[in-house]
C-alpha cells in the first residue's frame, strides 16, 4: 500500500520545533495577559497617597506603586504600551527598511549607492544621539515613540533586503518581465518582494525584540511614553529607589521584558530554521 506523502512546508516544520512553539505559546500568554488587563478590578483606579508602596496581599497580589496604584494591573497595562510600541514600531520600521533595500537592488547605479550611503551614515551615528534629537523636535507622546523606533531602526533590515533582492533580481523570471515592459512597481511588488518574503519574516522578529529593548530603554531613561501612561521600562525606572525594600518591583516588569525578548528570538530562530530548508530544497 503506497503511502501517502505531505509536503514538508516551512510552516509544518516550524509547527514540529518545540522551543519555537512552546516560546510562541508564551508569548501568546503574555499578550492576552496584557490585553486583558482593562478587565481587572483595581484597573484604572486614581491615585490614592494613602496607600503608597503597600506590600503585596490578597487585594493586591504585586501590592501599590508610588501613587497608590495597583501593580498587578499596572504592568499588565505596561505590557499593553511596550508591545503595542515594539509591534508598530517593527510596522514602521519594516515598510521603510524593505522599501529602501527593494529600490537600491531594483534600481542600482545612483539610487543604490545615495541609499547606501545614507544608511551607512545612519549606522554610524548611536542612535541614542539620534533619539535625543529627534525628541527635540517633535512633542512627547507613544506615537513619536513609535515614529521614533520605527525611523531610526530600519537600516539592518535595508541591507538584509538589498541583498536577497539583487539575488533574485538576477533571475530568469524578473528578466522576462522587465523584457516585456512591467512597470519598475509591478515587478518590484509581484515578482522580487514575494521571493524575500522569507527574508523578510525572519528580519521582522528580530526587529521586534529590538524595538521592545529599544523602548524598555527609553522608558527606564524616562525618554519614554509620558505619564500618565507607563511601560515596563519606566515601570523600571519608578522602582528602582525601593529595590532594598521591595525589589519585586524592579523584578516583575524587568522579568517579562527579558522572556518577552528571548521568546520572540527563539521563534525567530525557528522560523529562519525552518524557512532557510524549504528555500535549500
Amino acid at each position: 500500500m503506497a503511502q501517502k506523502t505531505v509536503k514538508d512546508t516551512a510552516l509544518r516544520r516550524f509547527t514540529k520545533n518545540p522551543a519555537a512553539m512552546t516560546a510562541l505559546i508564551v508569548l501568546a500568554l503574555i499578550t492576552i495577559a496584557c490585553l486583558s488587563a482593562p478587565l481587572w478590578p483595581h484597573f484604572g483606579e486614581k491615585s490614592n497617597l494613602d496607600a503608597r508602596w503597600l506590600p503585596p496581599s490578597a487585594q493586591h497580589w504585586l501590592g501599590t506603586d508610588e501613587q497608590g496604584k495597583d501593580y498587578f494591573t499596572r504592568v499588565l497595562d505596561g505590557g499593553r504600551i511596550t508591545l503595542f510600541v515594539g509591534f508598530v514600531a517593527t510596522l514602521v520600521s519594516m515598510t521603510v527598511g524593505v522599501l529602501v533595500g527593494v529600490c537600491a537592488a531594483y534600481f542600482g547605479r545612483f539610487v543604490d549607492e545615495a541609499l547606501m550611503r545614507l544608511v551607512d551614515l545612519l549606522t554610524a551615528v548611536p542612535w541614542m544621539v539620534l533619539v535625543i534629537v529627534a525628541r527635540a523636535f517633535f512633542p512627547p507622546g507613544l506615537w513619536t515613540i513609535i515614529l521614533i523606533i520605527g525611523a531610526l531602526s530600519w537600516m539592518s533590515t535595508a541591507r538584509l533586503v538589498r541583498a536577497e533582492a539583487l539575488s533574485i533580481k538576477e533571475r530568469t523570471f524578473v528578466g522576462y518581465a522587465k523584457y516585456i515592459g512591467e512597470k519598475p512597481a509591478v515587478v518590484i511588488f509581484r515578482h522580487i518582494l514575494p521571493g524575500a518574503i522569507g527574508t523578510i519574516i525572519v528580519v521582522s522578529t528580530a526587529t521586534v525584540s529590538g524595538a521592545i529593548m529599544t523602548e524598555s530603554a527609553l522608558g527606564f531613561l524616562g525618554l519614554g511614553v509620558p505619564a500618565p501612561l507607563a511601560s515596563w521600562g519606566s515601570l523600571l525606572s519608578t522602582s528602582k529607589g525601593q529595590l532594598a525594600t521591595a525589589p519585586h518591583l524592579a523584578i516583575v516588569p524587568g522579568l517579562l521584558i527579558a522572556i518577552t525578548v528571548f521568546c520572540v528570538n527563539v521563534i525567530g530562530n525557528g522560523l529562519r530554521s525552518a524557512i532557510m530548508r524549504e528555500e535549500s530544497r
